[in-house]
């Protein structure tokens, strides 16, 4: 349900999440007829929106179908809730009612195969309530009132919610039972409940403290400038590129007897890889046409031609190439600004590990000053040329090692950027939960982030809350039935497309 509430918390809110776990559940079943369709112009057009269809039946939006009446009641439930439906909710309202009756035809066919029908007074007793008074006594009066056709459908409704139930109750369980024990469905040990629950008891908090890996100062760009001079030198080639070596051959011979130009050859028979629109390389560096032609000694024969020649024909990465040496090659220039940032470009894109053991390196002196002073001692003495500090501490509250963030148990936070990606780094979190209390660690990489951690507080959590576990189960199972159901051989799903014809495109 993130597309309706994406607030993020460490400290998971019970209330809020089983809200919407009912609130997912009450849509599916038994809700009075009567909503209102979402995009009621839809039914006066030719065509129907079909989202796919599941053993033979058509999951259409259309009046009376399932289809509609799953979404009406979804979104009535979503607003009935205080959710705000905009155009991101609607998606996700769309996309679990095509899920719902997805499920709503396997069940139904899995309850008829069972030979299970629905008993009248199950079915009486679910349309009951909406035939009393205010004192709550059945009132013949308020029966009488309802059209035949209100009351057929009602009990059309309530035919579905029951028998949804029934495997629902039957396969996954029902809360109701004697004794904390469940009458129907799979059974949950409460040994099994402590265990689940205990692996997230013991919570550590932490403070860090971190390096922004996606950029580098320029000193270190001038370095490894100079220790890497030749990948910088700028070659003034033109090229010409076929798709077959023959293609090519013919016109290197037609090039060489003069019987078509070079420069006409760019615009009448070349493709496009590797060049502007004069036949330029547009590609020029030395890095890069170490991409362009892979073979070591198909470059070393393009580079060693002389000014005004053409080279022979060559693999390139797309197809077959011919080059032409326009004038001499350009030495980098280290004092000119163009040039300075195509090289910090290069190193961004291709030398990730070396902007990380620059980091890595500041980060370990850190390491140093903070094991023989403190923590907030050496964020103190990280200062740049004017005194200003230069790295902020940040602080966490205690939270349990919850790989990929689990929902039965407080999860690691997600909205602070330096470990926005912890909970699913098994490296960084071995690393910080290996960690005693007090204990710093070594700087270690996590996203684009050189960290480095202490651990501020080691704690454990007794009081566990086993009542919502076995509900708990049961929803995501339920989650997990959808989601396979979903890879069946026998489902044609073309919700994606045929939401984006109806709802995006228009």
């Amino acid at each position: 349900m993130s597309e309706i509430n994406e607030h993020k918390s460490a400290k998971k809110d019970h209330t809020k999440i089983w809200a919407v776990i009912v609130l997912i559940i009450s849509a599916i079943v038994f809700i009075p007829v009567g909503g209102v369709a979402v995009f009621e112009s839809l039914f006066s057009d030719r065509d129907v929106p079909v989202f796919g269809t599941f053993r033979g039946n058509k999951i259409e939006y259309k009046q009376g179908s399932r289809f509609n009446t799953q979404l009406t009641n979804l979104r009535d439930t979503y607003e009935s809730r205080g959710y705000q439906i905009n155009s991101q909710s609607q998606f996700s309202i769309f996309q679990q009612t095509f899920q719902q009756c997805v499920q709503q035809i396997f069940y139904e066919d899995a309850v008829k195969k069972s030979g299970w029908t629905v008993p009248k007074d199950a079915i009486n007793r679910m349309i009951y309530p909406y035939f009393t008074d205010a004192n709550g006594k059945y009132s013949v009066r308020l029966y009488n009132q309802t059209p035949e056709s209100t009351k057929n459908e009602m009990r059309t409704s309530a035919t579905k919610a029951l028998i949804y139930q029934r495997y629902t109750n039957d396969i996954l369980g029902e809360d109701i039972g004697l004794q904390d024990s469940r009458l129907y469905g799979a059974k949950v040990s409460s040994k099994e409940a402590e265990f689940v629950l205990g692996m997230g008891k013991e919570k550590h908090s932490f403070a860090l403290v971190s390096w922004d890996a996606s950029n580098i100062p320029q000193e270190e760009v001038l370095k490894y400038a100079k220790d890497n001079t030749q990948k910088f030198v700028k070659y003034n080639y033109s090229a010409l590129t076929m798709d077959t070596e023959e293609e090519a051959n013919t016109l290197l011979n037609q090039l060489q007897n003069n019987e078509i130009t070079f420069e006409d050859a760019v615009t009448e028979r070349s493709g496009q890889q590797y060049i502007q629109e004069d036949g330029k390389l547009a590609s020029p560096y030395y890095y890069q046409l170490e991409k362009t032609i892979p073979n070591e000694e198909d470059l070393k024969t393009v580079l060693d031609i002389t000014t005004g020649t053409l080279s022979k024909v060559v693999k390139t990465q797309s197809g077959y190439s011919i080059f032409r040496k326009d004038g001499e090659a350009e030495q980098p220039s280290l004092d000119d600004e163009a040039t300075i940032n195509v090289i910090s470009s290069y190193i961004k894109s291709n030398e990730r590990g070396f902007i990380e053991n620059y980091w890595i390196s500041i980060a370990e002196g850190f390491v140093s000053e903070a094991t023989v002073h403190s923590f907030d001692e050496a964020i103190a003495k990280s200062t740049d040329e004017e005194g200003n500090e230069t790295l902020e501490k940040i602080e966490t509250s205690a939270f349990p090692l919850n790989y990929n963030n689990s929902p039965f148990f407080d999860t690691i936070p997600t909205d602070i950027p330096a470990i926005a990606s912890l909970n699913t780094s098994e490296k960084a979190l071995k690393t910080m939960f290996s960690l005693k209390n007090g204990q710093v660690s070594s700087p270690f990489v996590l996203g684009t982030n050189v960290i480095v951690a202490q651990c501020t507080g080691i704690e454990t959590d007794n009081d566990l809350d086993t009542s919502s576990y076995i509900s708990q189960v049961s929803y995501y199972d339920s989650r997990s039935s959808a989601n396979t159901l979903l890879t069946s051989d026998e489902l044609d799903d073309q919700f994606y497309t045929t939401y984006f014809t109806y709802f995006i495109s228009n």
